[in-house]
């Protein structure tokens, strides 16, 4: 067979576009013979290419070499016919929902894309969403069609039934579920089970089940008409619109519409003269043209471009749109404005993984790693590596990665910082971190990352036993740890307290410790983890306070205090007050030798320039996150780590060849000293916001006795205006007595001063109602607790004696430093049996470095000249102040310029216990905010209570004064 182009009648159009256009434009006009284009294409189409082209939807051969014919004008000589492959395609139509509005598609008759009616059937549908969201009656049909239509995860013959709640409603109030009527305890997760959501009302639900979606009052028709066109490449089977016929829901599915259009491709087999073909249109299509939803082969490449420019290594499609290579790309557009089909981040994810495919054929899990490592990293030398290993050995996988040149500096570390972390790689597989502080570089630094999907034992002393066998073979020196090595750097092992770990570290131990060179001859792990191991203070606190709801709180702080026990006496002391606990470290007894100084054979000197914290490795957990991501695949985590540490060998390199460094001035003394500051200002904040509290609980003490003074006003208000009443009718009887009308004045300026006293009782009602204040409130426990855990040690504590102002809040209060003089305030001495000697030292928990701090003094504060507060323990909070005369002279004292008399002391009475304080830690806590607060809180009093309270309550703060001024109480003032 052949045929010519100006032969067949059927010929509209060679085209030029060597990649075809997504759409075929063709004429309606009367068939003309054509000449075949001479311009060259790198690349003929394929008849496959060109159909996926197409934003229409395709089906039919692409070719076969039997039905290949002999095709004129495609070859150099229009005379001369060449063979061609003959693709012939058929158009797939649109998928439409089966109520579809036959008027969509009246007359419609196209051969060219027509984006006016494409528009406009899109603005139908848009339409329609707007609709069906405003539908009151779509809420029950929409849940009513999933029911009905939805089935079991195993193949079962039940139907969705409605069945009775076994515990009663549910928080909305449905007493049933659909659940399937074939249901049964052992397959109870694989049947349909659907509640019923709280806008859909169950009577007229359940009407629905027992009548086929009739409607108990008859709706009549909603959405009897639908305007869904879908492109068959989606594959929807239902409508998602909610469709009511004559009062029935009808769940609506979704059907075919078919098109008669057919296609004809014919491309030379001849390479040589592969390089145009010809396409013929038959008949047109009868439906409006889709939307422009399938990437063109110009927008795939485009994409790929961008993709390798920003890099496949844990590109998501965000990263992928952000990024700055993105929009450079694109020149400035977004890339669903250059590529419309773009819009769908779908399509875009899809392009994402083909690329990720092509450059990880074996994915981004266990199996990428070992493609990784045998095609790639092997093939580099030694110390050109990132990952090491990979083995699976006694039901356990193990990945060791190390960058060379890091390496190189973990000898000379003074500790080792191990911790798990969890939030980085996805599945089960953990990453094992190893880092330490790098005081030559005063830079931290992870030297190592190894990942497993077991915790347990064994695992760990593999992890240990690679982990140090990767070291030797990268640095070619073993690490040496003391005393094992007395020459070594590395003083100790910082661990996180979990058991397995440790457990798995000293069955290591066992094999690295060389006798004839630490002269320690055992093979007891227990005794080796004595030499050399640390476990984490605040682990070991936080497993402490994780007891809190099962023992008393002494009993927690008491446990808690073996950190800092320094004799034998006070060990063996607290040793018997455990022996009654049911506590993990007395049955793992290398716990208390690894976070108490006194217990292990590490000696003090390492002990003491070593942290007792992991923070080391807890804060690379945190950067490595922030600058890579988390919950990724296991190769995708090694490789954005190894991008990462890259970046930090060629700045460790920079710092050793150009004499700068990233923080020069984050030394040992620079980083002690913002330590203490840090602790300052928290425990400054922490004071302050106990302090609010303990104003707030005083408010609303004062604000229920308000209360009860408001109905009592009020009472007192109708006994008067009862009198004046009285009175009058005296009057009218006898208008000649003169007394009577001065009684009823008097009885009106009482009700005057009962109103005055309620409106400032509502001024006072408004403060306590204030949110700031409830915020306060919330805030208790975290203050509270953290002020509990800041004193050390904590199980010395007892209350204190009588003393003159303890005042630590000045030491981190600058706004008061500001303002003071030079003089000093010191402490008197209180006996060391009692608690904490405030006037020899600070408490070690308020500084935070090295060297002796006893002779810490208080800076100056501002003096004031009265006599000195004595806080006396009643289990009061702002009052039970005892005040006795001092002498201003040879005394501490505050004292100001101007001397205020000197004021009764305030009544006792009841205020707002302190959650989760008891009394002996309320005093410690308090041993400042009690006396340093008593002057404010009188001058609180003084200034802003009374006229916040009630004239009863006024009496409180304004009686004091007028007691000590002598001034007159005010006429028909009472108390």
């Amino acid at each position: 067979m052949s045929m010519g182009a100006e032969e067949n009648s059927d010929v509209e159009e060679v085209l030029k576009d060597p990649e075809f256009n997504s759409d075929v434009p063709s004429t309606a006009e009367a068939p003309h013979p054509l000449v075949p284009t001479t311009e060259v294409v790198h690349h003929a189409p394929q008849p496959k290419k060109r159909k996926h082209k197409d934003q229409d939807s395709w089906k039919g051969s692409t070719g076969h070499s039997n039905g290949d014919v002999q095709v004129y004008n495609l070859g150099p000589d229009p005379e001369k016919p060449i063979l061609c492959r003959r693709a012939q395609l058929y158009c797939n139509g649109v998928d439409v929902c089966e109520f579809i509005d036959p008027e969509l598609f009246e007359g419609c008759e196209r051969y060219e894309p027509d984006m006016d009616a494409m528009r406009e059937l899109w603005n139908h549908e848009l339409d329609a969403n707007e609709n069906e969201a405003a539908s009151a009656w779509g809420i029950i049909s929409r849940f009513y069609s999933r029911v009905v239509t939805s089935k079991c995860k195993i193949k079962c013959e039940g139907v969705p039934t409605l069945i009775l709640r076994s515990k009663g409603p549910s928080t909305y109030g449905k007493r049933f579920f659909v659940g399937c009527s074939k249901w049964s305890r052992e397959q109870r997760w694989d049947h349909i089970y659907w509640e019923i959501p709280a806008n859909v009302d169950e009577n007229t639900f359940t009407y629905l089940m027992q009548h086929d979606g009739q409607f108990p009052d008859n709706p009549g028709n909603i959405n009897e008409r639908c305007v869904l066109t879908v492109h068959p490449r989606v594959g929807l089977s239902k409508c998602p619109y909610s469709h009511i016929v004559n009062g029935q829901v009808r769940p609506a599915r979704m059907k075919r519409q078919p098109c008669p259009t057919k296609m004809l491709i014919f491309i030379p087999v001849d390479q040589r003269y592969n390089t145009r073909a010809i396409v013929i249109l038959r008949n047109a299509h009868n439906h409006p043209a889709h939307p422009h939803t399938k990437p063109t082969a110009h927008d795939k490449a485009k994409l790929e471009s961008a993709i390798q420019a920003a890099g496949v290594t844990g590109l998501t499609v965000q990263r992928l749109l952000n990024a700055p290579s993105t929009l450079i790309e694109y020149d400035g557009s977004r890339v669903a404005q250059s590529s419309p089909a773009f819009i769908d981040t779908r399509k875009v994810r899809d392009v994402i993984t083909q690329e990720k495919k092509k450059e990880y054929p074996r994915g981004m899990g266990w199996d990428g790693v070992l493609h990784e490592l045998e095609h790639r990293e092997m093939k580099l030398r030694e110390d050109e590596r990132y990952i090491h290993t990979a083995m699976s050995k006694n039901g356990f996988r193990i990945v060791v990665t190390m960058h060379p040149y890091i390496a190189m500096f973990i000898h000379r570390i003074l500790s080792l910082n191990i911790d798990y972390t969890f939030a980085r790689v996805e599945d089960n597989m953990d990453e094992w971190e190893v880092a330490g502080f790098l005081d030559r570089f005063k830079h931290r630094l992870t030297f190592g990352s190894l990942y497993c999907d077991k915790k347990d034992r064994a695992a760990f002393a593999q992890l240990f036993t690679e982990l140090f066998d990767t070291i030797r073979e990268i640095t070619g020196n073993i690490l040496k740890i003391r005393p094992f090595y007395p020459d070594a750097n590395c003083r100790v092992v910082l661990l996180d307290g979990e058991v397995p770990q440790a457990q798995g570290f000293g069955d290591f131990l066992s094999n690295y410790n060389d006798p004839d060179i630490s002269k320690i001859y055992t093979r007891n792990w227990e005794k080796l983890l004595r030499y050399t191991l640390k476990t984490c203070s605040l682990h070991f606190i936080r497993h402490i306070e994780e007891l809190g709801q099962h023992i008393p709180q002494e009993t927690m702080i008491r446990l808690r205090s073996i950190v800092g026990l320094e004799t034998q006496e006070e060990i063996d002391d607290w040793y018997e007050f455990a022996d009654g606990q049911t506590d993990e470290k007395r049955t793992n007894p290398w716990v208390l030798p690894s976070v108490n100084k006194f217990l292990p054979k590490i000696a003090s000197d390492d002990w003491d320039i070593t942290p007792n914290h992991t923070n080391y490795v807890e804060t690379a957990h945190a950067g490595r996150n922030a600058e890579t991501s988390i919950g990724v695949p296991l190769l995708t985590a090694i490789l954005q780590a190894k991008e990462r540490d890259n970046i930090r060998a060629k700045e460790m390199a920079q710092i050793e060849s150009h004499g700068m460094m990233r923080k020069r001035w984050n030394g040992i003394g620079e980083r002690e000293k913002h330590a203490a500051q840090r602790k300052g200002w928290r425990m400054r904040k922490a004071y302050r916001r106990n302090d609010a509290l303990i104003d707030h609980d005083s408010l609303i003490t004062e604000r229920d006795i308000g209360d009860a003074d408001n109905k009592a006003s009020l009472e007192r208000q109708s006994d008067l205006e009862a009198q004046i009443k009285a009175l009058k009718a005296e009057i009218a009887l006898d208008k000649h007595r003169t007394d009577l009308p001065a009684q009823v004045a008097d009885l009106r300026r009482d009700i005057d001063e009962e109103k005055a006293l309620r409106r400032e009782w509502g001024v006072f009602g408004l403060m306590v109602g204030d949110q700031q204040l409830q915020q306060q409130l919330i805030d208790r426990v975290i203050a509270t607790r953290w002020v509990q855990l800041q004193l050390y040690p904590l199980h010395k504590l007892s209350a204190p004696k009588a003393c003159t102002l303890a005042n630590l809040e000045p030491m981190f209060d600058t706004e008061q430093m500001l303002c003071a003089d030079e003089s000093a305030t010191t402490l008197d001495p209180i006996d060391p049996g009692d608690g904490i000697n405030f006037s020899s030292s600070v408490p070690a928990i308020f500084y935070e470095g090295p060297g002796d701090v006893t002779a810490t003094e208080l800076p100056p504060i501002a003096e004031i000249g009265m006599e000195s507060v004595t806080h006396i323990d009643s289990g009061q909070q702002n009052h039970g102040f005892k005040y006795e005369p001092v002498d201003v002279s040879n005394s501490t004292a505050l004292r100001l310029s101007q001397e205020l008399p000197r004021l009764p002391p305030p009544p006792v009475t009841p205020s707002p216990s302190q959650d989760g304080f008891d009394d002996v830690m309320v005093d410690a806590i308090n041993a400042d905010s009690h006396a340093t607060t008593a002057l404010r809180d009188i001058d609180l009093e003084l200034s802003e209570r009374n006229i916040l309270s009630g004239k009863r309550r006024r009496t409180q703060s304004t009686r004091l004064a007028d007691a000590a001024t002598g001034r007159p109480r005010k006429k028909g003032a009472r108390d």
